[in-house]
């Protein structure tokens, strides 16, 4: 199943960035490890451990029904949260989805949540040239090598 989902995201990747050639090779080194790679964050529940374990979100759109899921995030016990990864750009769409971005950054630093890797990219603009720059960073995270 996780073979399955990293060739569909490597496929998304391809599609997208006809420019270049993205290769992974991901151990995974516990096989119940659940993972989301991804935008659009508001269905994830309240990142219960239960649902994922991990979520990369690239450009994420937590602004989606009025920041539903920072506030989600905001009731959730530390404990509950899952292993993140925030990445943003700075150009046209990226600039509108950083202020609900900035506000979950602060919510998990109010709950002292260390499980994270936040990052900015000046330049980077809201599209798969820029995603597959990126997705190497959650995937290195979570799996390491």
């Amino acid at each position: 199943m996780k073979n399955n989902i990293l060739l569909f995201l490597l496929f998304i990747l391809l599609i997208g960035c006809n420019k270049s050639h993205v290769t992974f090779i991901v151990h995974v080194p516990n096989n119940t490890d659940k993972i989301t790679i991804a935008g659009n964050h508001s269905q994830l529940g309240n990142w219960n451990p239960e649902i994922f374990s991990m979520a990369g979100c690239l450009s994420p759109a937590f602004l989606v029904d009025n920041s539903e899921i920072v506030k989600r995030v905001k009731k959730t016990e530390k404990e509950k949260l899952v292993k993140l990864v925030i990445l943003n750009g700075t150009i046209d769409l990226e600039e509108e989805l950083q202020p609900a971005i900035t506000k979950m950054v602060n919510v998990l630093n109010d709950k002292e949540f260390e499980n994270i890797i936040y990052e900015i990219f000046e330049d980077a603009k809201h599209d798969e040239s820029a995603w597959a720059r990126q997705v190497e960073i959650p995937l290195l995270y979570f799996f390491g090598k």
